[in-house]
């Protein structure tokens, strides 16, 4: 899914599998204690962290595997799991984040001193019922990038803050022969998302999408309005339908050559837009019906300790989540893994362009994802989800019937 670390590659089975040897085996040498971590973050990117750490801690060892791809890591954690092989420390993404806890696999962490160094946000979303189940040190969110100098042509020296202001901008551009927008669908809509997440924060809804689960609300009701919004950029040719199947990387290709106004970018295009030398800025969803900005993002994957963990493997497992959490191992984790940090002992340099949305938004927790609110059949709903967006963008069937097949779905997995 790309509402995560973008920079990560799908890897294979084999390295998915694979311990990186230099980081450790499975029988360290005498007086050491060797410790299992399963991350989602791949040999290339963890490598220099768990060396730096074993510098810092020669008694211990870490033994780590790797699965960027999302679904293989959540089928690799369960199967490791029913076989009584879990590790010591694994990665809490959202798609398994509620099964992991309610199921008793991650250890309970919220007396630990290195929660304190967590954000509001991030500790949030590892919490339930008053107990911190991890450690996620980062965020990520979307952005509209876009073209200073192709907007000024049309008039605007600022990017709109309302929808029905930036559609009337895309529609100028396009009258002047002006490639408006390009969006990824392969994936539920970014900007759906942050319409979503701005109307459940300005109304005070803080049950939001779970009220569906809890049989007071439908998808279809939920979704029909904002996703109406966002398919008319579709329906009034704004983007083009042959979105569907497009490569990001092409649609990036597309901005940073001045080809397009505005694209749909965030957090793991940062590093690149700088690099590219194309001229830019940084914008948040436009507001819908005077609901506020917002972003779509997530907090960045939780690190946990197994419950199984126990004696020395328990105490290097919390001085490697100690690690991570420091200053040291945050700065390590931000070169290495273009992890943006949001720890509260940590001060992040994001560009200039971003600025604005790092303080004010990313920072606050003015971002949402609904993946983060489904509290059961996310892989299957997930999926369910990206079909039905691109059967909606290619006009076989309207916002409601996406809302309609999405809640068929959720009674087929209880």
């Amino acid at each position: 899914m790309k509402l995560r670390n973008k920079v990560i590659a799908a890897v294979s089975i084999v390295g998915m599998l694979s311990g990186l040897a230099a980081c450790g085996s499975a029988s360290g040498a005498t007086g050491q204690t060797t410790i299992s971590y399963f991350s989602t973050w791949n040999g290339s990117m963890i490598k220099p962290v768990i060396e730096e750490f074993e510098k810092d801690n020669p008694n211990i060892k870490v033994d780590v595997s790797f699965a960027a791809n999302p679904a293989q890591y959540a089928q690799t954690l369960r199967t490791r799991i029913s076989g009584n092989q879990t590790p010591d420390v694994f990665m809490l993404a959202s798609e398994i984040r509620d099964q992991m806890i309610d199921s008793g696999y991650t250890l309970d962490v919220t007396n630990e001193p290195f929660v304190k160094n967590l954000s509001d946000s991030n500790r949030e979303y590892l919490t339930r019922k008053g107990k911190v189940y991890g450690a996620s040190i980062g965020a990520w969110s979307n952005a509209m990038a876009y073209n200073p100098d192709l907007l000024a042509k049309v008039g605007y020296s600022e990017f709109p803050t309302t929808w029905d202001d930036f559609m009337t901008m895309l529609e100028k551009l396009k009258d002047a022969g002006i490639a408006p927008y390009v969006t990824p669908v392969d994936q539920t809509p970014h900007e759906f998302q942050a319409m979503l997440g701005a109307h459940y924060a300005a109304t005070g809804d803080k049950a939001g999408e779970r009220k569906v689960f809890d049989g007071k609300s439908t998808f279809e009701k939920e979704y029909t309005p904002y996703l109406t919004k966002w398919n008319d950029l579709f329906d009034k040719g704004l983007v083009s339908r042959d979105m569907v199947g497009a490569n990001g990387d092409d649609l990036f290709a597309m901005f940073t050559a001045g080809k397009v106004a505005v694209y749909k970018s965030g957090t793991w295009d940062l590093d690149r837009l700088k690099q590219s030398g194309v001229k830019f800025g940084l914008a948040p969803n436009p507001s819908v019906n005077g609901e506020g900005q917002y972003l779509s993002g997530n907090a960045s994957q939780g690190i946990a300790i197994a419950a199984t963990a126990k004696g020395a493997k328990l105490e290097a497992a919390k001085k490697l989540l100690t690690f991570l959490t420091s200053e040291k191992g945050l700065a390590l984790l931000e070169k290495n893994t273009a992890t943006v940090i949001t720890a509260k002992n940590y001060k992040t340099d994001v560009i200039p362009e971003y600025k604005d949305l790092y303080d004010n938004y990313l920072m606050k927790g003015k971002y949402y994802l609904s993946v983060n609110n489904w509290p059961r059949g996310t892989d299957v709903l997930q999926a369910e989800m990206y079909a039905q967006v691109q059967r909606m963008v290619q006009g076989e069937i309207t916002p409601a019937e996406v809302g309609k097949a999405m809640d068929e779905k959720l009674a087929t997995v209880g």
